[in-house]
């Protein structure tokens, strides 16, 4: 993983991996060892599908070095079972495509741990599912992952001060951290971050944070930034992390969220929970200005923000149209900000990502995004709320440029609004559809599909006249490629012009509708 240029890896050919890993794999579990030549202290598996058995691997690395290789037949290693060894022996992981671990590694002893993915194949990634982590008991074991070392820190006092002396370090975390009893009184890392911090699927609990700091990626800008990063540069990655039970409170930063207050970096495979509440004008549950990329990340957070800010359950706003977002979700609630999303704030370029909780705000609300462009493979399924004299949409509040989506949440407002099942007030809108039905207090403009359509829908939009119970595509606007159709009709085959290798449909999911195949509904 090269810092300058990190390997993203999509939840889509994740999954791929994942179905692919039953036929061309080498599995360390407790099964035999079958299809496996070891000799001399490497084992390469002689077959598309291996096993290795974990007791067999603990015995090698009792007595030496150990290397475990898929050669070129299978693709992925993946660690099924609990590994641990207390020797001095260092094993190696060489994968042609991912190294999956969905189990604890420990390295007891003072060993060392070799990770390569990627050899001699391409699109593969370092992945930790399910209870995967890699944990050291000793900081002096070594660490090296794609060739090169990573330094391995245990507490945040630690990591902050050698990321303060070397921003641009590599490193890793060791173990899981309790920060409850750790007192802030500023952004614990407050040095603009340009390195690699790989988390090896570890968690940090507890993380409260009261105070913000200057964010230091755009010299004099004066900003302030509030997270458990204040920023991370253009170079900079942190990934494989769980934030779990976080508190930020934000009284005077302009971006805050539990992770970072501005990314323009990469932010892959993370995870936060807790909560999220101030007043910045940019706050997410994770990241609150992104002009960077987050990629395969969630989140679980309450974000509760103030009237005039950008708020989402993952991202405050994208930092303009540079920021991406991708192969992500958010199911917490959502509330207070004036453009509020259940996923984005405001943001462009969201693609293959879901929000599922419930949103309110005062102006631009949507179930994924409040103000929103460029958005594509996305779905919302929240119920969202806005007051009087606001955009209000189950998937976007306002948005352009959007296409094969949907929404399904229920979506209400005050007087003098725009309302619509899958965007309040917008344009441009392809192979979408919503079922929500959308109502309001007062008077207001409501469609079944957009509340008022400022432009001209190109073709293949639909809304269920049912579900919904309106019988306008539009509120207000050119309706004319919009289409309502019944549940009966939904669920009895894709609509027209919904593109095959990007919707699939099946009675056993998403209740017999479309559903989209790279982010199917759980």
């Amino acid at each position: 993983m090269n810092k300058k240029t990190p390997v993203l890896v999509t939840f889509t050919a994740a999954l791929l991996m994942s179905g692919a890993a039953a036929r061309a794999d080498v599995e360390i579990n407790s099964k035999p060892t079958a299809n496996m030549s070891c000799d001399s202290g490497v084992c390469t598996a002689t077959a598309q599908k291996a096993v290795l058995n974990v007791a067999d691997l603990a015995n090698m690395l009792a007595s030496g070095d150990v290397a475990v290789k898929t050669g070129s037949l299978a693709k992925d290693i993946v660690i099924d079972q609990p590994l641990q060894w207390t020797s001095t022996s260092r094993l190696t992981l060489d994968a042609q495509r991912s190294i999956v671990v969905k189990k604890a590694v420990t390295v007891a002893g003072t060993a060392g741990l070799t990770l390569s993915t990627n050899d001699g194949g391409s699109g593969g990634d370092l992945l930790f599912e399910n209870k995967g982590s890699v944990t050291f008991w000793d900081t002096g074991s070594s660490l090296v992952i794609n060739g090169q070392s990573y330094t391995l820190v245990q507490d945040i006092a630690t990591l902050a001060a050698d990321i303060a002396a070397d921003p641009s370090g590599f490193y890793a975390l060791a173990n899981s951290y309790d920060a409850r009893r750790d007192h802030f009184r500023k952004v614990p890392i407050p040095t603009s971050f340009s390195g690699i911090l790989e988390g090896l699927g570890q968690t940090i609990a507890h993380l409260t944070i009261r105070h913000s700091t200057k964010c230091k990626i755009e010299k004099g800008s004066g900003l302030l930034c509030e997270g458990f990063f204040a920023s991370i540069s253009a170079d900079g990655t942190v990934r494989d992390i769980k934030l779990r039970r976080a508190t930020v409170y934000s009284s005077d930063a302009d971006y805050a969220g539990a992770l970072v207050g501005q990314n323009y970096g990469t932010i892959q495979h993370l995870f936060v929970d807790g909560t999220v509440q101030g007043t910045a004008a940019d706050m997410g549950g994770l990241v609150g200005d992104n002009g960077g990329r987050i990629v395969g990340a969630s989140s679980g957070a309450t974000v509760i923000g103030s009237a005039s800010g950008g708020v989402g359950g993952l991202v405050g706003g994208t930092g303009g149209n540079f920021g991406v977002v991708a192969l992500s979700s958010a199911d917490g609630p959502v509330s207070g900000g004036s453009a509020t999303g259940g996923l984005v704030g405001s943001g462009s370029n969201i693609d293959q990502s879901y929000a599922r909780g419930p949103v309110s705000g005062n102006h631009a609300v949507g179930g994924l995004t409040g103000v929103g462009s460029q958005i594509d493979q996305c779905y919302a399924t929240g119920t969202v709320t806005g007051g009087d004299d606001t955009w209000v949409g189950g998937l976007i509040g306002a948005g352009d440029h959007i296409s094969n989506s949907y929404a399904t949440g229920q979506v209400q407002a005050g007087h003098k609004s725009s309302i619509g099942g899958l965007v309040g007030y917008g344009d441009t809108i392809n192979d979408s559809y919503s079922t929500g039905a959308a109502t309001s207090k007062g008077r207001s403009r409501i469609g079944g599909f957009v509340g008022k359509n400022i432009g001209h829908q190109s073709a293949e939009d639909y809304w269920d006249l049912d579900t919904s119970e309106i019988s306008v595509g539009c509120g207000k606007g050119d309706c004319s490629g919009v289409t309502g159709l019944t549940t009966q009709e939904f669920q009895s085959g894709l609509p027209s012009g919904f593109p095959l290798k990007i919707w699939g449909q099946d009675v056993s999911i998403n209740g017999g509708f479309p559903y989209l195949l790279a982010i199917p509904p759980n």
